[in-house]
């Protein structure tokens, strides 16, 4: 193998595959993890299939969804590997399940519940109105000004808090467009008072793998990229040092790259500590860029008690996670026949609960809202660990990101991705930053070629133009 490269790409999940996918030169991905395909891996355990947290396929981007259908069309038979349905999120609070978005359906709640939300909602109506999310200072500014103290106090606040681990005040509220469903004003209303609408939000219809897990997305790239492609991904290749004047990586494993241009899917707070002589501004602004991680606990049960739930909710503290994934609903080829298969999400900042504590404890709650019985058998309990999950969109996020983008741009490095833009990306926004990331590339590798120039006859001194004009006068020209 080579070892200088005129591409490196650091990171294997869709961000970074997509980049290859699209390149049009010889490459090279270093992957830390022993396997590819980052926050879209799946692990199997015993006829169970469990993802690195809820995954799942829906985009309103053309090109995005073609590539989908690539990914998980066998190239022999042409067979769709994929399941597409209709959501059914929930969320549960007071021992009831509502449907998803809060917000638009608090039917079925206490009447007492039901009564607080709408005449919270109704005063904060009256003095704000149709007011710009823009106008807000905050993201918990939006939340008690735009919905009102019933519909925060129940959900909204205790669910954020629980999922993001910090003051909501030093959240912006940029990432909302997107994300947070906002149902007008009647449509929160009529949820009040008869069973609201399910399919509210942009992933209210999606697909999802019918066999394999979410991990039929990497295996769909390993397809598209073809034998030669996949023997340029070294894994169990963690980068340690980025050398920006030499054009170099070096790898816990020992290994040292070339690189003429530099992909790269880091954490921006891992990169800045990776560059050597990183500029202290620039090492600031990556390190001042805040995260949630999230320990995902597979349970795998005996019997079925799935029902007909995607996934749920939980914002009530007591709780030990704040969402579970029926991921045995999203494929009928997720579990044995006969089985329940559930991934309960835990958001942490810092030190995650130790692996026998989070198990127990999540099968407490399970027990508790009902997800599981006493009696149950427990056939599947593990746990894996996603140290960088949702990125925190903090005020200052857009212009400590765009200093290390300017910075890194000066030496021919790209950061792309949900971690090396520090941005709310889904699946679909991985695969379209890839195809942008492979775009720089040649961008840059243009500029690198000599530009074509004409050499022009050099123009003539006063001297020698004197003499042309005086031979021209004897007529001997």
């Amino acid at each position: 193998m080579k070892s200088e490269y005129p591409t490196i790409i650091i990171g294997s999940g869709p961000t970074g595959l997509s980049a290859a996918y699209h390149l049009d030169e010889d490459y090279l991905i270093l992957e830390r993890d022993s396997r590819i395909g980052g926050l879209n891996k799946s692990v199997y355990i015993d006829g169970f299939t469990f993802d690195y947290a809820g995954h799942i396929m829906f985009t309103g981007d053309d090109y995005a969804r073609a590539i989908f259908d690539r990914l998980l069309t066998d190239p022999k038979t042409g067979a769709k590997n994929v399941h597409y349905q209709a959501r059914q999120a929930w969320c549960y609070q007071k021992g009831v399940h509502t449907l998803y978005p809060f917000q638009a359906n608090t039917y079925g709640l206490p009447q007492e519940i039901v009564q607080e939300c709408i005449v919270g909602l109704a005063r904060a109506y009256l003095k704000n109105g149709d007011r710009p999310v823009s106008d807000y200072a905050n993201f918990h500014e939006w939340m008690w000004g735009t919905y009102g103290d019933g519909i925060c106090k129940h959900f909204m606040d205790p669910y954020n808090r629980k999922l993001w681990k910090i003051d909501l005040r030093e959240m912006s509220h940029e990432w909302l467009s997107g994300r947070v469903p906002m149902p007008a004003i009647e449509e929160i209303i009529l949820g009040a008072i008869r069973p609201g609408k399910a399919d509210m939000g942009p992933n209210a219809y999606f697909g999802y793998p019918l066999r394999g897990g979410y991990q039929a997305l990497v295996d769909g790239w390993v397809h598209l990229l073809g034998q030669d492609a996949i023997d340029s991904i070294r894994t169990d290749s963690e980068v340690v040092e980025v050398d920006l004047k030499n054009r170099s990586v070096r790898c816990a494993n020992g290994d040292e790259w070339g690189y003429r241009r530099l992909v790269t899917t880091m954490p921006l707070p891992e990169l800045v500590r990776r560059i050597r002589n990183c500029p202290s501004d620039v090492r600031a602004a990556g390190e001042s860029l805040r995260h949630t991680s999230i320990q995902c606990v597979f349970i795998g049960s005996r019997p079925n008690r799935m029902e007909h739930y995607h996934w749920i909710y939980y914002p009530e503290p007591e709780v030990f996670f704040h969402r579970i994934f029926v991921q045995g609903n999203a494929s009928p080829f997720n579990q044995p026949e006969g089985c329940s298969n559930y991934i309960a999400e835990i958001s942490y900042y810092g030190k995650p609960v130790p692996k026998d504590e989070a198990i127990e404890r999540t099968i407490e709650s399970m027990i508790r809202v009902g997800r599981l019985h006493p009696d149950d058998e427990i056939l599947v309990a593990d746990m894996v660990l996603m140290p960088y999950a949702y990125v925190i969109p903090q005020h200052h996020k857009d212009a400590a990101v765009q200093l290390i983008k300017e910075f890194l741009q000066q030496h021919d490095v790209i950061t792309i991705g949900r971690f090396g833009e520090w941005s709310y990306y889904n699946t679909d926004h991985a695969i379209l930053a890839g195809k942008r990331a492979a775009e720089m590339v040649k961008e840059l590798r243009e500029r690198e070629k000599p530009a074509r120039t004409t050499v022009p006859l050099a123009p003539l001194g006063r001297k020698a133009a004197e003499d042309s004009v005086a031979l021209a006068a004897t007529g001997k020209v």
